[in-house]
């Protein structure tokens, strides 16, 4: 099953490698603990789009994490990824002011 998650202005979520999207406020900054926590690591982030940005977990691959499949296809639309690269793990996204 492929999921997806749609970027707008007001888009900040946890989108877990289950699929599952948790929806976060659009105006609180997002703090680093909060970011290691949710992510299960150290911190990556990725700008995604001009206004958006992914905090995934850096060593996701390397811990065997799930891929995250709508991540991966975020990433893969703006050109993160080679071919055949993956997301592991549950990430944030949000705009980029907010972390």
């Amino acid at each position: 099953m492929t999921h997806t998650v749609t970027l707008t202005p007001k888009t900040a979520a946890i989108v877990m490698a289950s699929g599952e999207v948790q929806h976060l406020s659009h105006r609180k900054k997002i703090k680093l603990e909060f970011a290691q926590e949710i992510v299960g690591g150290w911190v990556e982030m990725l700008k995604i789009s001009a206004t958006h940005i992914m905090l995934c977990d850096d060593e996701g691959l390397l811990k065997n994490k799930p891929t995250n499949s709508a991540a991966t296809a975020l990433a893969h639309d703006a050109g993160l990824l080679h071919p055949h690269g993956r997301i592991a793990g549950n990430v944030i996204i949000c705009r980029s002011e907010q972390f």
